[in-house]
């Protein structure tokens, strides 16, 4: 009758410490794996035939400034994908975060911002500008979803072509495709056109182009920040989602003198939607400013 022995207080404590050791161990090498891969996993992983070989991300970081990095990419691209439309699946990579994951926040936000009632529609004639589209896939998300007042560009060629190849001939009659630098949009769009911009990984790629110099990586962001407020209407909001320029895209668009205003800066803590959503299923920062 008598009772089994009692596990003992050190090692409960021991126990305890191991499973602790084991959490923490494996938090911090996901969080070093995330700081090692600014741009997301999968952008150190390039597709060659059946071949998939690995990039160090320092290598790969120096080349996302360069248009010729860009174009043998989207060339690449079209060719694995066949540069058919029924094979654009194999053409397309979205950066950070798909629609999907990225709609939830800009329905939200332009209902409030808009003054949009939950009855009304919130597409509209709301006119949208996506800066180096590359070939992700949500331009196409977007117009089926009802953004048919679409714009897009990206400064390599080739990528306009897969963005073409991925949208298909129907949509291409109401979006307008353009080859352009970010820096300098003024031969292709008016002043106070758009009402919403929408970046992911552009401004991140163009601070790039200065390599290690941090005032022409400044300057390169403030040159695109510039024309993305030109080209934005009053009340008109402005979405990045960025990884590597963070600190320097919120310093230029919060300066003194700024028109814009910051309205979610998920550096500060996760934003959440009137429906719930969650911004941590974002693989980056999510900012986002109103122009006064």
């Amino acid at each position: 009758g008598e009772l089994p022995p009692q596990p003992k207080l050190a090692n409960i404590c021991v126990y305890i410490l191991t499973i602790c050791f084991v959490i923490a161990s494996t938090s911090c090498s996901l969080a070093f794996q995330v700081a090692l891969h600014p741009f997301g996993t999968n952008s150190l992983y390039k597709s060659r035939g059946s071949k998939l070989r690995r990039r160090s991300q320092k290598n790969v970081a120096k080349e996302f400034g360069k248009q010729t990095y860009w174009e043998g990419s989207y060339k690449e691209a079209l060719v694995e994908g066949g540069a058919r439309q029924s094979e654009s699946a194999n053409v397309s990579f979205s950066w950070y975060c798909g629609w999907e994951e990225l709609s939830p926040f800009i329905y939200d936000l332009v209902r409030e911002h808009f003054g949009l009632a939950e009855d009304m529609d919130v597409h509209g004639d709301l006119t949208v500008l996506l800066p180096g589209v590359g070939n992700d896939s949500m331009i196409v998300d977007m117009y089926d979803d009802g953004f048919t007042k679409l714009s897009a560009f990206d400064y390599a060629p080739t990528a306009i072509e897969c963005c073409k190849t991925i949208l298909g001939e129907e949509r291409l009659v109401d979006v307008t495709l353009n080859v352009a630098d970010a820096r300098n949009l003024r031969e292709i769009y008016q002043t106070k056109y758009f009402d919403v911009v929408i970046d992911k990984g552009t401004l991140d790629s163009i601070y790039l182009i200065g390599k290690t110099d941090k005032s022409s990586k400044r300057s390169n962001v403030v040159k695109s920040i510039k024309e993305f407020t030109r080209i934005t209407n009053s009340g008109g909001l402005l979405v990045c989602v960025t990884a590597v320029a963070t600190d320097v895209i919120g310093d230029v668009l919060e300066e003194e003198d700024s028109v814009w205003e910051k309205v979610v800066d998920t550096r500060n803590g996760v934003f959440m939607t009137c429906d719930g959503f969650a911004s941590i299923n974002i693989d980056a920062t999510l900012l986002v400013y109103k122009k006064r």
